[in-house]
């Protein structure tokens, strides 16, 4: 039933999310510890989305930045270890 999965869609294959997300999870920080910062642009129904949003606690668990960045804090790799957003954190 891959209709009741979040599904990413390129020019020639649907990826199931959860997949993608583990591939993240997977590779993001081998060759640098810098944050990560994943911008979803997603057309998913509520329901979907929820779904999304636990595959990504699930997965990246303590990796997951959870608390808010002040919004006239610039976060730049050179100023991260200022910043709220850590190395090796990932921020949606």
């Amino acid at each position: 039933m891959l209709d009741t999965y979040p599904l990413l869609l390129d020019t020639y294959h649907l990826i199931q999310f959860e997949a993608a997300i583990k591939s993240i999870d997977q590779y993001a920080f081998k060759t640098s510890e810098y944050p990560l910062i994943l911008s979803l642009e997603n057309h998913c129904n509520i329901d979907q989305q929820k779904k999304m949003s636990d595959i990504m606690v699930r997965i990246f668990g303590e990796k997951l930045l959870k608390e808010p960045i002040d919004s006239n804090e610039t976060v730049h790799p050179r100023s991260v270890q200022r910043s709220k957003v850590r190395r090796g954190q990932i921020s949606i």
